[in-house]
């Protein structure tokens, strides 16, 4: 279970990686808005885990974008708050 998660996360951090072109890959943008808001959630899960804030933030912000109303991103948000502000 724990290696499907890894090759999840790597293959979604693959994909982001493509994302630098100005429209970002065409099978990310093709997958279905769930799909892509999970993945930027997973992502900034697992940055957060990490403690990399500023990645996650990044990650939560985009899901925002793809779903306005994804109260899973909002909470993700907020805990990169939460821990920011802990680190104050």
């Amino acid at each position: 279970m724990r290696n499907k998660i890894w090759h999840s996360v790597i293959l979604i951090g693959v994909l982001l990686l493509g994302g630098c072109v100005t429209e970002g890959p065409p099978e990310l943008t093709a997958w279905p808005t769930e799909k892509r808001v999970q993945a930027h959630i997973d992502l900034g899960q697992s940055y957060l885990q990490r403690g990399k804030l500023d990645v996650a933030r990044e990650s939560f912000e985009k899901a925002i974008q793809v779903d306005p109303k994804s109260s899973k991103a909002y909470h993700g948000l907020g805990l990169v708050e939460a821990q920011q502000l802990n680190m104050s």
